[in-house]
């Protein structure tokens, strides 16, 4: 982007932009690049390595990967561990097959939460004032699915994000008691969901329980949160 899209973008006065730009430069942040008399600002891959420093604090990936593996060994399709950014849903780590289909799914994807089960999982999972901007309570079918979601304790995406794929996620909680990821797997939604049933969802319950269990969490008398 150039200097005057970026300030634009984020509201920020074009002279403080041109410095913070600088000092990103400076500990290699951002490049410039020139193309004609256009110059243009570029994020480089610093970032990844700044977000892998932020991710490893918190230990989830180290903790999940095992269960990760484990999962996608006993039910033969990829799992994967996401976490809520904004209103997306990225995926943090993955655990493959090797079959010869592959799915679209990667360490680093992002995607609107809403069309994942991975990213409705932890948005279930939230109590409803923490939830903010995220569901516009006039979309019912999302607020259904989430409501699903909230009482049988896992969220289910059929064909939404791409036909014929489904996701299965269950959410992930912390020592505080807070909800910070989902575990979830991707197959075809045949596989996943044979007459309407969901035969996977307790290995994929009982994985996130296990990560949260690690993590320190200590399910309250009810059962929830």
């Amino acid at each position: 982007m150039t200097l005057t899209q970026i300030a634009e973008r984020t509201g920020i006065p074009t002279a403080s932009c041109h410095a913070i730009l600088h000092t990103l430069e400076e500990e290699t942040y951002v490049q410039r690049r020139t193309e004609g008399r256009a110059l243009y600002w570029q994020p480089t891959l610093a970032l990844y390595h700044l977000g892998a420093l932020t991710v490893s604090r918190y230990g989830i990936r180290d903790v999940a990967l095992p269960h990760l593996r484990t999962l996608s060994e006993a039910l033969g399709v990829p799992a994967h561990l996401g976490v809520l950014v904004g209103a997306d849903v990225v995926y943090l780590e993955k655990a493959g097959t090797d079959s010869f289909i592959q799915f679209d799914t990667y360490p680093g994807k992002r995607v609107p939460f809403d069309r994942t089960a991975l990213g409705r999982a932890i948005v279930s999972a939230m109590p409803e004032s923490g939830r903010g901007d995220l569901v516009d309570p006039r979309n019912r079918t999302l607020r259904k699915a989430l409501k699903q979601a909230e009482t049988e304790g896992f969220a289910r995406e059929d064909g939404e994000e791409m036909a014929e794929i489904g996701c299965i996620a269950a959410p992930v909680f912390n020592a505080d008691r807070q909800v910070i990821a989902s575990v979830g797997v991707t197959g075809f939604s045949h596989d996943l969901f044979p007459n309407g049933d969901v035969p996977a969802a307790p290995q994929i319950t009982a994985a996130a329980a296990t990560i949260s269990a690690e993590l320190g969490y200590a399910a309250g008398s009810d059962g929830g949160p």
